[in-house]
């Protein structure tokens, strides 16, 4: 669904459309889905889309869905978590920001050993801005704690350091936040 910024939305209502069947999902590739996103940034509507993959567990996970801002409307900064095209590969990754130098952003995924490698802050696509997990928002990993997941990440010392963190704050953080 694709819904601006404004109160107006442009949604596809299947009951309304008798060709869409609700069982049916749009499979694009890496790089068609780059187009749409950018297309979408272009006219400055929020993209909201289900995530695919753990690169970036646990704070956002397989089959999450994630509502990204276009980059036009922000400036990127370390904790952001954002959507580029890998460095090497060009893939469509969304990752978080580790490190920043002068206009180049080092991203990296909170589940992953190395770094993406450095980005130029104007290839930066768009910023996720709200995570849903079944019918819960996810807060944690957007707010303010996202600076410290970007140091603790890029140095290797996130995961091993998460759950005893975890157990720590679970008294401190909403229930929802830490079990799904």
């Amino acid at each position: 669904m694709l819904s601006p910024d404004n109160d107006k939305s442009e949604r596809i209502d299947p009951e309304a459309d008798s060709s869409l069947d609700e069982n049916k999902e749009l499979l694009l590739s890496g790089t068609e889905f780059t187009g749409i996103m950018r297309e979408a940034f272009d006219r400055n509507v929020l993209l909201r889309f289900q995530a695919s993959g753990f690169s970036m567990s646990p704070f956002i996970r397989n089959a999450d869905i994630l509502t990204l801002k276009p980059a036009n409307d922000f400036s990127p900064c370390i904790g952001d978590i954002v959507a580029c095209q890998h460095p090497v590969s060009k893939r469509l990754v969304i990752h978080r920001v580790v490190a920043q130098k002068k206009r180049h952003l080092l991203i990296k995924g909170d589940n992953l050993i190395s770094a993406d490698g450095l980005v130029h802050e104007r290839d930066i696509l768009g910023k996720v801005i709200k995570v849903e997990r079944g019918t819960k928002q996810i807060h944690i990993g957007l707010g303010p704690e996202r600076f410290l997941i970007a140091y603790l990440a890029r140095w290797g010392l996130l995961l091993p350091l998460l759950f005893p963190i975890k157990k720590i704050l679970r008294p401190f953080i909403r229930k929802r936040d830490l079990n799904d």
